[in-house]
């Protein structure tokens, strides 16, 4: 029996394979055999062509031996249900035929896989990266993860030095940090420097040669070792004409004089998207537990060894170091992960249930445009139910026809696929020139490619296969069933056979249903960019020039003490110098600073005088931490220095705002915003009032600032458009933010010109300082709303596809309704029937459909809302949703008046007459 199965199986491989071969060759062997036999006919004495005839004949016609060995083969039900390249051709006739149901159905099911083929893209980006290098996969990073706080630990200093001894099963240990260096060049010019300080060891794991000179070596980062630089192919090509000279010369890194070593190849950017690298100059015996400089650390699982067993000795390690220092790693768990990941930090429970929840909207998404289009297909058959009858009477099968209408089908896939792939080109090109614009470009990893890969290509494909099938399958099942011979008896008498049965019509209440649930929520984030696009700042934004303002770091970061210190102090005296500097040149009216961009400010938790904030510790999974319960507020915090509200020309509604003196040392003053009075402060009179910021130890315990006095109230400006809304901002006065983002006022000019004055000025303050982002503050505020715009063009796409698909399903629906009850219609006419009731009975059950879905959309709405309430806080459901409804009901009414038209100029007599 297996044998047989085993010799079944592969006669249908060769079959498949080679079965137009096989049967060509039984067709010769065939017409050979036929040759023979007429001859021996003609010898005989029967004349030639009398004796081919019965050749022919004896041998009952080569069709039922080719049948026969196909089934022999077990071919088939392959050959019944295989789509051929004449149906695909079929199917492309069909798009040109009906090029409203294409253009609708190709738009549609376009956004659909482009937003779903865009999601899952960077879902998978995100998940399951991959560094495109010599075995990238074998690349990892390796945490120190607090079970208290639940994120990572990252003064590692002590542990790496512990890792570097001990571990066997990964090889090149290293660790690196993130440092921004002023690079100087003969112009005297100096621009910032994405670097990384470096383990050498760095290099050895990348496995990429220098394109010029060396890399770094061990010695380089023995202390007092000769200052030594990387330099990236990027900023040696820019900054220094790619000269290839420069290697053995200094140049000014960060003020300081050092030599270029090498130069790394185009693309190189390990280890995220650095372009420049120094030597790491550490001694890790000599630094304390959890002390020391910030520090992400790397390696590259050793030959012979797997993850797994990598992860088993880190952890091993990790337990020891736990019971020789409890007080410092009792709470640490130290972990190893592939590089990518370790760097996103993206296997919280949280992060991987919204990933998911993402996957199963888009494929929702995607199903349910495509049902809708099968509901458009399906209803396109009434138009062809004597073909399919004629073709299934003429001998053709069941198979073979759900085959062609699938052909059908993957043709109108197909343009959905081009359709989607020229949106996903067209939006990565957006991307990249929207990164390059904001700056974002500098911190996205180099191993994330916002192009269309061949990987994406293939996953559209994929997307439009599924849709092909959704879309194909149902309604030619359902047209090719039982009903045929009947449909060819109705069609004798001239009588539609394809009916709208429950299914159908329940598809499309749901329709309508998922059209009214998702408009709200579409027309929320479109009103909400809007006003973003609409309403300004509360200040004339494009009189200021914006930058960000940073000094080089040359003292240990994190390190306590004298040298973080004198750090603070040196960064405040060369920033005051500047903004004096500015204060003096001629054009500029003011100039102020904070610590971030007006709107892209900080989240923090907060706790109020009066209203105690509790925290709660929790399990789970083998872990515990901690988090703050619900009484402690989320506001945003914005540092600022004193003079900040007067350069913007902003007001206080209640109190005053900063002065000098409330930025000193013992000051502890505070200004809030018009939504934190209202939303926090229950609108009440704030001045007086207290709040202090809450965080979390490394140890899971409650941490608590000063409090901070109320002594004002500003407006809500600069505007901050948000996912949520309204937002809370508090304003906290300081002179020590590193680095400071720039906002100088320049009326009457274009502030774009003044920005080679300001790198003038920064360059003659001291080598040291450097600027990046420096453009308009307009476009860097825009900047910060590009989330949501992106959001709402998205939901904005979405609803207008699936509003278009319910109001060409309403109107197939009606056509069908039309056509099945045409004979009803025509007599009822002929018998005096008055139109209108006519009409009323042509839209009753339209008007069932619409208002069954539009019920169901509005509680689906109303759950939506209820459980987004954070987002859309302040949105009026109770205008909207009834606004939607009656929209709806519109859209399905002009959808019904076309059909319905039709229906009552049915002409009686001719009906009769086909009677």
């Amino acid at each position: 029996m297996i044998a047989g199965l085993i010799a079944r199986v592969r006669s249908l491989w060769h079959g498949i394979t080679r079965g137009h071969a096989i049967d060509a060759e039984m067709r010769a062997e065939f017409e050979h055999h036929m040759e023979l036999h007429a001859a021996d006919l003609v010898k005989s004495g029967v004349p030639a062509e009398e004796a081919r005839r019965r050749a022919r004949a004896e041998f009952g016609g080569m069709y039922n031996y080719k049948e026969a060995g196909r089934e022999a083969r077990g071919l088939r039900w392959f050959d019944a249900f295989r789509i051929s390249w004449l149906d695909i051709k079929l199917g492309i006739r069909m798009t040109r035929r009906y090029p409203g149901l294409t253009l609708i159905g190709g738009l549609a099911m376009g956004v659909a896989i482009a937003l779903g083929a865009a999601v899952l893209t960077v879902i998978a980006l995100m998940e399951n990266p991959r560094i495109p290098l010599d075995e990238g996969d074998k690349i990892v990073g390796i945490q120190v993860w607090s079970i208290m706080s639940n994120n990572a630990e990252r003064r590692i200093a002590h542990d790496l030095g512990l890792w570097k001894s001990e571990l066997h099963t990964v090889q090149d240990v290293g660790a690196f940090r993130n440092v921004m260096r002023a690079v100087g060049a003969g112009d005297g010019r100096a621009e910032p420097g994405r670097g990384a300080e470096i383990s050498a060891a760095g290099f050895r794991v990348a496995r990429v040669r220098p394109l010029l000179g060396r890399y770094l070596l061990d010695d380089d980062e023995r202390a007092g070792a000769p200052p030594v630089v990387v330099l990236g192919y990027e900023i040696w090509s820019r900054r220094f004409g790619a000269d290839s000279s420069l290697v053995g010369k200094a140049v000014k890194i960060g003020g300081v004089g050092h030599m270029v070593v090498g130069v790394m190849p185009p693309g190189f950017a390990f280890p995220v998207n650095h372009n420049l690298w120094l030597p790491l100059q550490l001694d890790p015996l000599a630094i304390k537990p959890r002390q020391g400089p910030v520090l992400y650390a790397f390696g590259r699982v050793a030959p012979g060894f797997t993850l797994a067993q990598a992860t088993a000795e880190v952890a091993a390690i990790g337990e020891r170091t736990a019971a020789r220092l409890p007080e410092t790693h009792q709470r640490l768990r130290p972990r190893l992960l592939p590089f990518a990941q370790s760097w996103f930090e993206l296997d919280s429970p949280e992060t991987v249930l919204v990933f998911r929840a993402a996957q199963v909207a888009v494929t929702l998404l995607l199903v349910i445009i495509c049902v809708n289009i099968a509901t458009l297909v399906y209803a396109r058959t009434a138009t062809r139910q004597a073909e399919i009858a004629v073709r299934s009477a003429l001998g053709a099968s069941r198979g073979r026809i759900v085959a062609q209408l699938v052909g059908e089908a993957l043709a109108l896939a197909g343009v959905g696929a081009a359709v989607g792939l020229t949106l996903l080109a067209v939006l990565a090109a957006r991307m990249d020139a929207i990164l390059l614009q904001t700056g974002a470009q500098s911190v996205v990893p180099f191993w994330l490619k916002t192009g269309v890969s061949t990987a994406t290509v293939a996953y559209v494909i994929a997307l439009a296969v599924l849709a092909s099938l959704i879309i194909g399958i149902v309604p030619a099942l359902r047209v090719t069933g039982r009903r045929v011979q009947a449909s060819l008896q109705r069609l004798a008498g001239g009588h539609a056979s394809v009916r709208m049965g429950k299914v159908w019509t329940s598809l499309i209440v749901v329709e309508v249903a998922f059209t009214v649930a998702i408009l709200p929520t579409a027309v929320f984030f479109a009103s909400e960019s809007l006003k973003a696009m609409m309403t300004g700042p509360g200040f004339r934004a494009e009189q200021y020039l914006s930058a960000e303002l940073a000094v080089n770091r040359e003292s240990t970061e994190g390190m306590p003490g004298a040298g973080d210190t004198a750090y603070q102090a040196r960064s405040t005296l060369l920033r005051d110098e500047v903004i004096r500097r500015l204060r003096s040149e001629g054009g500029v009216r003011a100039v102020t600073w904070s610590a971030e961009l007006p709107g892209s400010e900080q989240s923090v938790q907060i706790e109020l005088d009066g209203a105690p904030a509790h925290l709660e510790t929790r399990t789970g999974e083998g872990t515990r931490w901690s988090r703050w319960a619900e009484n402690a507020r989320r506001v945003r915090l914005a540092s600022v220095e004193a003079g900040f509200f007067d350069a913007f020309d902003v007001a206080p509604l209640v109190g005053r705002t900063f002065t000098a003196a409330d930025a000193g040392p013992h000051a502890n003053f505070a200004l809030v915003n018009r939504t934190f009075a209202d939303s926090l402060l229950g609108g009440g009179n704030p001045i007086g009032r207290r709040l202090r910021m809450l965080g979390i130890g490394q140890q899971g315990g409650a941490m608590r600032g000063p409090w901070q006095e109320i002594v004002g109230v500003a407006p809500n400006v600069p505007a901050h458009v948000d996912y949520e809304r309204p937002q809370a901002v508090w304003y906290s006065p300081t002179r020590r933010v590193q680095p400071a983002r720039l906002a100088i006022h320049v009326p009457g000019t274009d502030p774009a010109g003044f920005a080679p004055r300001l790198r003038a000025i920064t360059t003659d303050v001291d080598a040291s300082l450097f600027l990046r982002d420096v453009q308009p503050l307009s476009e860097a505020l825009w900047a910060t709303h590009l989330p949501l715009r992106l959001i709402a063009a998205a939901l904005a796409a979405v609803a207008t596809s699936v509003l278009v698909l319910s109001a060409a399903s309403l109107y197939a629906l009606m056509s069908v309704i039309v056509t099945q009850r045409r004979r009803e219609i025509g007599i009822r006419i002929a018998l005096g029937a008055d139109r209108r009731r006519v009409l009323a009975a042509i839209f009753s059950r339209a008007a069932l459909q619409v208002g069954g879905g539009v019920a169901l959309g509005i509680m689906t709405a109303g759950v939506v809302l209820r459980f987004t309430g954070g987002e859309m806080r302040g949105f009026n459901a109770l205008l909207v949703l009834p606004a939607v409804a009656l929209f709806m009901v519109a859209v399905g009414v002009l959808a019904a008046l076309g059909p319905a038209r039709r229906g009552l100029a049915i002409q009686p007599s001719v009906v009769l007459k086909e009677e």
